[in-house]
């Protein structure tokens, strides 16, 4: 069943999030906000409370994600989490948006989920590539208020035909879903004055990581921390990281002889030649082994049995799609 105006299509069960925080990820490079989501998710005891739907995104499901003891149910591709006691609502976004469907995404189903709910206040994550920027090093975070992003608006608008080519380069900084978010929010040149009304009280930060891909462990949980800041959040001794981080990296040592081949057999492939290294569904820019990173990052598509991945894409013995597999191949 599907929506076509940002409506819910699975309701666990139906609290009020009005006037609470939103968080909203971005499926940026390291996919560090996914894993900054899931540390905040886990470690602040959110609940699920519903999904969104998932028509302009890869198809997507897994098992829920857990901790400690398996749960019942199946994860989808944009979910919603809650805690009532801290006010806190959060997207957590498992899959990336389709092709040249970036703008429909925003407009038909998260503009309309944020004004529905009337949020106080909404925080982007996002995240860059470091090797992008001069004045920032690698895990760098740097928040934008909405004065802030305001003032490089107008700022941009006043540069030269020739200067602008600069300003575009620099505006890059941020994936297109966050653009376009910042769009709706009337934040950028390209603003929708429909919304500007609607979003004139809300408080809008950006949060932005600046990486380099590899192991973004690190990275999601320094980019929690910057949460947990920025909002005064609760004090986090460790951050309570689910099952699905176990397996990104596999679970076995490579292979180093001749007589184990470079696939074991307990390995499973799929139909581009996606093979896993110890049974875990691994993607583009997770540095697997055995070689499955070149495969996966070739045709975006992983199998595996059983096996998870850094953003909670847990395999239950079929195809998933995760973000990790798509990101930076697919761009909208």
């Amino acid at each position: 069943m599907k929506s076509s105006s940002g409506t819910s299509l699975r309701k666990v069960f139906n609290p009020d999030l009005k006037h609470s925080t939103l968080i909203i990820p971005s499926v940026s490079i390291g996919n560090v906000p996914q894993l900054a989501i899931d540390l905040l998710i886990h470690t602040h005891n959110l609940e699920k409370v519903d999904s969104l739907d998932d028509l302009y995104l890869y198809p997507f499901a897994s098992p829920v994600d857990y901790v400690t003891e398996p749960k019942k149910g199946i994860s989808h591709a944009a979910e919603v989490f809650h805690n009532k006691d801290l006010n806190l609502t959060l997207i957590q976004q498992r899959s990336p948006i389709l092709p040249y469907n970036t703008k429909l995404y925003v407009t038909n189903i998260i503009i309309p989920f944020i004004t529905s709910h009337e949020f106080d206040r909404i925080l982007i994550l996002d995240s860059s590539d470091a090797g992008l920027v001069e004045h920032i090093s690698s895990g760098g975070i740097e928040l934008y208020t909405k004065e802030d992003l305001l003032s490089e608006s107008l700022e941009s608008m006043k540069l030269s035909k020739e200067e602008s080519t600069t300003a575009a380069h620099e505006d890059n900084r941020n994936s297109k879903y966050v653009r376009c978010l910042l769009e709706n929010f009337n934040l950028s040149n390209d603003s929708n004055e429909s919304h500007s009304n609607e979003f004139k009280d809300v408080v809008i930060d950006l949060l932005v990581s600046y990486v380099y891909e590899g192991d973004n462990f690190y990275d999601g949980e320094n980019l929690a921390n910057k949460v947990n800041s920025v909002l005064s959040l609760p004090a986090v001794q460790k951050w309570v990281r689910p099952v699905s981080w176990a397996g990104v990296y596999g679970d076995k040592p490579v292979p180093n002889a001749m007589e184990q081949g470079a696939f074991p057999d307990d390995d499973i492939g799929g139909a581009a030649g996606a093979i896993t290294s110890g049974g875990a569904a691994t993607c583009a820019g997770a540095d697997s082994g055995a070689g499955a990173t070149e495969v996966n990052d070739r045709f975006g598509a992983t199998g595996a049995i059983g096996g998870t991945d850094a953003t909670g894409c847990t395999s239950a013995g079929g195809w998933v799609q995760s973000p990790r597999c798509q990101l930076g191949h697919l761009a909208n």
